[in-house]
């Protein structure tokens, strides 16, 4: 499969800033991708024009970015599925020629899923068992600018999370435990990634 994207225009980073300006957007995207039943391969190489953007606005110890040249991107994914009942996923993807403030070099994720709906004791597909662990990694980059506008360091890290999820027709039960690693890092300065955090929560639908 062959794919191609254009954007040519002007965009507002921020409306709602009276005095944010208009910026032209030439940006285009080429990919090619070949799917099969066990694996999937995908890569696209993606080019965009200088850019001015906006600060988090959130997080005051990033208050600015630096002005983005023109910079070409490359993404690159992965699906391997021996089984019916497993899949590994991978995503990739690396900023080239130039360093984006908030955009980290070499940004990966990794997931491995075992899913099964027991379709020989449960035919009808009523039962859903998922576990899943994902592992997210970074290398070293520049978050933003501080007031001073000197570069704020985001050092690479890399994350492991573990889901669980059982459905049952319209019962589903999930929990998630993020941070497996018990790491004291975070994405962005003084906002941690809670080591060992965890969610969990039941959705039970009724149809009359």
């Amino acid at each position: 499969v062959l794919e191609g994207s254009l954007r040519v225009g002007s965009e507002v980073g921020v409306p709602a800033i009276l005095t944010d300006p208009a910026q032209d957007l030439r940006d285009w995207r080429v990919g090619a991708g070949w799917q099969r039943r066990v694996v999937g391969l995908e890569a696209a190489w993606v080019h965009t024009a200088a850019y001015l953007p906006t600060g988090f606005q959130p997080y005051i110890q990033v208050p600015t970015l630096a002005p983005l040249g023109v910079a070409d991107w490359l993404e690159v994914s992965a699906r391997v599925s021996p089984r019916q009942w497993l899949l590994l996923e991978a995503r990739y993807g690396d900023p080239q020629r130039v360093k984006a403030d908030g955009v980290p070099p070499t940004h990966s994720i990794i997931t491995a899923t075992i899913r099964s709906k027991f379709l020989r004791q449960y035919r009808s597909g009523i039962f859903d068992l998922k576990l899943q662990l994902a592992m997210e990694a970074w290398g070293r980059g520049i978050i933003g600018r501080d007031t001073t506008g000197a570069p704020v360091t985001l050092p690479g890290a890399t994350f492991f999370r573990g889901q669980f999820e059982l459905q049952l027709g319209s019962f589903i039960f999930y929990y998630t435990r993020v941070n497996l690693r018990n790491s004291l890092l975070g994405y962005v300065p003084g906002f941690e990634i809670p080591p060992g955090g965890q969610t969990f929560g039941v959705r039970w639908e009724f149809v009359n």
